[in-house]
């Protein structure tokens, strides 16, 4: 045989391994003088049944060949991780004076079982649930919530949530079973709000979050068809649907449901809670906190009532040619809708309902940090803007417009 490096490869072969099966083939191989076979199995790694091991990046699943490596973090290595492992076992291929010894496997203490110790970690975190010291009061707003959102929130190992019986206030159901946090469907169930004693949504503070965080935002017009559709797409596309959500109460958690789902929605609130108030802190304490990450964002959201369609579409025109600049705002055939951005951080939306005659208004002020504003100037400024926008945008004297019943 006249190629010195296959020489040098079947050299190395005979004088490291000791299995004799693989060395019987090695041996025919080299007796009939099959170069080409030689070489495919000497110098391409991991082509046929011997120990080892070949480190591949998770992206890459193209070849079907060699184990699979994980991080210590119970994830699949990427670059430049899997590269590192590669070039270390090229560095280090003649196998150890314990390598064929298979009791050494059962010594070493190289080599771990994790099963009971990961078995016993992943056990704690689902029963962690069961053992929750905050108590759920749930309404289901008159509606047919209850036993839904009862079923899926002991799935999660949750106790039974405490129902608030018909014409009772759920505050006081609260009260009377020392629970702090108050889940309320609506009453088709597709919506959750939260109570404890402090409740807030805001509709704009994902988008700061993801900005700080490195995760992907994207704002679609309003209403879970638009969201729903879209998340639809990115699920298409390969991608990963967290969480979706709306002002009004509707949440999406996760790709299930491609809608609003109060169920499932209280449920995972119900989580959350637990995981805060395991912390040592209340849910207002855990949003207060969200504030000074990711910056204040207050909402100041009502309406107006209208029955007369003709006195709307004129609302809509006067804005759109406010102070005769022109109509240089879009037009929707199906509704009417404007956005505002203004300078000082505040984002104002102005539309109709699709269901019923209302015209309403969701202002949000966002302060730039920099500023130094205190959450009681950032109230002022929006309550400013609010006011300016109802003086000058909705003239409800003028219009004939029914401002929202405050009880």
């Amino acid at each position: 045989m006249e190629d010195a490096e296959l020489k040098q490869k079947i050299g190395e072969w005979f004088s490291w391994s000791k299995n004799e099966k693989d060395n019987g083939e090695i041996q025919q191989l080299v007796a009939k003088q099959d170069v080409a076979e030689l070489r495919t199995r000497l110098f391409n790694r991991m082509e046929f049944g011997t120990a080892g091991l070949m480190c591949i990046p998770a992206e890459d699943h193209t070849t079907g060949k060699g184990d699979g490596c994980l991080h210590n973090t119970a994830q699949q290595i990427i670059t430049p991780i899997d590269k590192g492992i590669s070039e270390c076992i090229l560095e280090n291929l003649e196998p150890w004076e314990t390598s064929w010894d298979t009791d050494f496997t059962g010594t070493s203490p190289l080599c771990v079982d994790p099963f009971d110790d990961i078995h016993t970690r992943y056990q704690n975190d689902v029963d962690a649930n069961s053992h929750s010291s905050v108590k759920f009061t749930y309404t289901a707003m008159h509606g047919v919530g209850y036993p839904f959102t009862d079923f899926a929130v002991q799935q999660f190992g949750f106790p039974p949530v405490i129902p608030v019986p018909e014409q009772t206030l759920s505050m006081r159901t609260a009260d009377q079973n020392g629970s702090t946090v108050i889940l309320a469907n609506d009453p088709d169930a597709d919506r959750l709000a939260i109570a404890e004693k402090v409740s807030t949504v805001s509709s704009k503070i994902l988008a700061a979050i993801a900005k700080k965080e490195g995760f992907h935002f994207e704002e679609t017009l309003t209403g879970f068809k638009w969201m729903g559709n879209r998340a639809n797409i990115v699920v298409q596309e390969g991608k990963t649907v967290l969480f979706a959500f709306e002002e009004a109460i509707g949440f999406m958690c996760g790709s299930t449901v491609l809608d609003k789902d109060g169920v499932s929605a209280a449920a995972v609130a119900a989580e959350m809670a637990t995981n805060v108030y395991g912390n040592g802190k209340t849910l207002k304490d855990q949003l207060d906190e969200i504030y000074n990450m990711y910056g204040m964002h207050i909402n100041s959201n009502s309406y107006y009532i209208c029955h007369e369609a003709a006195a709307i579409k004129a609302m809509f025109e006067d804005i759109r040619n406010y102070n005769n600049t022109g109509k240089l705002l879009p037009v929707s055939k199906s509704s009417h809708m404007i956005t505002f951005t203004f300078e000082n951080g505040c984002v104002a939306t102005l539309r109709t309902s699709g269901t019923e005659p209302k015209i309403k208004y969701y202002t949000e002020h966002r302060p730039d940090p920099a500023h130094g504003l205190t959450r009681e100037a950032a109230e002022a400024e929006l309550a400013d803007i609010v006011q300016s926008i109802v003086t000058h945008f909705f003239r409800p004297e003028k219009n004939g417009f029914i401002p929202r019943k405050i009880d």
